[in-house]
């Protein structure tokens, strides 16, 4: 299994909310980005079956984004130091896959993220790579 899928924007998981009343949810810009890391990944599977695999997974998300234009245009390009942290990219992105490309994040057992250096002109862009575990291949979780 390998599927690959893009999203328009970079999103890091938020911290938890709580209500008055002590309750906790989401916020609503988690919420919307997880919509959209399911409506990429739905598109990219195409008409194959939305079930969960049962499988020890490999996930790749790429990251890449656009160069401020507070930058001096003598700056083409520089590494991405700023916010979000590569942590909470891929916690967004496992969250949002939950119960969709797979049963739970626990059965991710590579896990890679890179931030891509911001460039001049680029677009926000989040790029995923879900595949089968090396190694792994014919264990199955359950």
């Amino acid at each position: 299994m390998r599927v690959s899928f893009a999203v328009e924007g970079v999103h890091g998981q938020g911290r938890p909310r709580f209500t008055r009343s002590g309750r906790v949810y989401k916020a609503a810009a988690d919420r919307e980005w997880e919509a959209k890391v399911r409506s990429g990944y739905e598109r990219a599977v195409g008409n194959a079956p939305l079930r969960p695999v049962e499988a020890c997974l490999s996930v790749e998300i790429e990251v890449s984004g656009h160069l401020p234009q507070s930058r001096p245009k003598k700056v083409s390009s520089e590494p991405w130091l700023a916010r979000p942290d590569a942590d909470n990219i891929a916690k967004a992105v496992l969250d949002a896959l939950n119960g969709v490309a797979w049963r739970d994040d626990a059965q991710v057992v590579r896990l890679v993220v890179v931030k891509r250096d911001r460039r001049r002109g680029d677009p926000d862009q989040t790029r995923v790579t879900i595949e089968d575990a090396p190694g792994y291949e014919t264990e199955k979780i359950g």
